[in-house]
């Protein structure tokens, strides 16, 4: 606007001056072709009197009339005519407020003279100083209704997107129901309308959201429920094989607290060596992340718990998988089996004892004594079954049960036809 009115300004000025500059230019032409009949026929009365009536003409403050030698005539203000002549070449050129130019008196291409005039420039100069004020009032006039003209529209544009804002606040604080009433079809009113799809979409995605954390706590009791109810223990690791998850009979045989074990290396807490060679034995975990399969542990293993003591144990381990089937942790199942090798033991110690017994009183006839042998091992005998069955499942003791079923059966063909025993 202010460069707008600028170049108005500058326009009019150089416009008017121009214009100055011409009319002196012709009027200065046309007195000198009027005067120069009276110059050549050095008439001074009869240029006096035209120059008395020329110079009523508006704007013209002098008239001065001269040969090639002196002055002829003049009229005017008299503080002007006895300043020196300097002709002003540019309207800028003016100092005193008088515009001075001239204009050559010829007949014949002879200069008899020349005429000099000056015109005031003060009319022209209120003239651009009231199309200065005018064109100020309107620039004036039409900034303030630019200025009010914003301010209303700012004004508008800020309260809806102080609504946005509002909006927005509301969705943020869980008010996933707010909308923003569309009152018109502008920019603002597209972005309010894509505010209520993405109200919308949220409203959805967070019911989705809802169902699966509602799923996810369901799962998680249903996991917790299990973990608790289940005899063995239980530790859960990572991709690295570090502790996530202990539950609470995996706690008592390692003598490691959840928070205690989580996110140390399982050898640290799940410490296991071979029975007879004392010898550290691999770790299970490490085999599942190496080939994706469930592994178990070798006989004769041993856990090491945090307090030093050292249990009989049987486990197995297998890899979790994430949707892309790829290994993401390893869980590992184990339980202590002390008191059932324990018992084995003395079970295959019992048979091992009583054979040869019965074997000699078989040999040597005795059947009586042989029968008697028998039925005093009959509980010892259902109670070394009943444990058979027991540790039937267990994979690790499965070679040492084997053993002791073969001393079994071998002891019943050492016997002999069970008739013999009706003797």
């Amino acid at each position: 606007m202010i460069i707008l009115i600028w170049n108005a300004l500058l326009f009019l000025r150089t416009s008017t001056e121009t214009e100055l500059t011409k009319r002196a230019a012709t009027t200065a032409i046309l007195l000198a072709t009027i005067t120069q009949d009276a110059v050549i026929a050095k008439d001074l009365s009869g240029l006096e009197s035209f120059l008395i009536n020329a110079i009523n003409a508006p704007e013209l403050v002098y008239i001065r009339i001269r040969n090639n030698k002196h002055v002829l005539a003049e009229a005017g203000q008299n503080s002007l005519l006895k300043k020196p002549f300097h002709p002003d070449k540019l309207f800028k050129d003016v100092s005193d407020g008088v515009y001075d130019t001239f204009a050559e008196i010829e007949v014949a291409g002879s200069k008899l003279g020349r005429i000099e005039i000056g015109i005031s420039t003060e009319q022209q100069g209120l003239y651009i100083s009231k199309a200065r004020q005018k064109i100020s009032t309107i620039a004036l006039v039409e900034m303030a209704l630019c200025a009010l003209f914003s301010f209303l529209l700012g004004s508008l544009l800020v309260r809806r997107l102080q609504e946005l804002q509002k909006a927005t606040e509301r969705i943020a604080g869980g008010d996933l129901e707010f909308r923003i009433k569309v009152t018109a079809k502008d920019e603002i009113g597209k972005v309010a309308e894509s505010f209520n799809l993405m109200a919308k979409s949220l409203k959805k995605d967070n019911i989705k959201r809802l169902r699966a954390e509602k799923t996810l706590a369901t799962e998680k009791e249903r996991l917790a429920v299990t973990l608790r109810s289940v005899g063995d223990g239980v530790i859960a690791t990572d991709k690295s094989g570090n502790v996530v998850l202990l539950n609470k009979v995996a706690e008592k045989l390692t003598g490691w607290k959840t928070e205690e074990a989580t996110g140390l290396p399982l050898e640290e807490v799940f410490h296991i060596i071979n029975e007879q060679t004392r010898k550290k034995c691999e770790n299970p975990v490490n085999k599942v992340l190496a080939n994706g399969q469930i592994v178990g542990l070798a006989n004769h293993t041993a856990l090491i718990t945090k307090d030093g003591r050292e249990l009989s144990i049987a486990d197995s381990a297998a890899p979790i998988l994430d949707i892309k089937s790829e290994v993401i942790g390893v869980v590992l199942v184990f339980r202590d089996i002390t008191d059932q090798v324990m018992t084995e033991k003395e079970l295959f110690n019992l048979f091992t004892s009583i054979s040869p017994k019965v074997h000699e009183a078989v040999t040597s006839g005795q059947y009586s004594k042989a029968l008697t042998l028998m039925l005093e091992m009959k509980e010892p005998v259902d109670a070394f079954f009943d444990q058979v069955m027991v540790m039937a499942e267990d994979p690790l003791v499965k070679q040492n049960r084997l053993n002791m079923l073969t001393g079994l059966g071998e002891l019943i063909l050492q016997v002999g036809d069970i008739s013999k025993f009706q003797e």
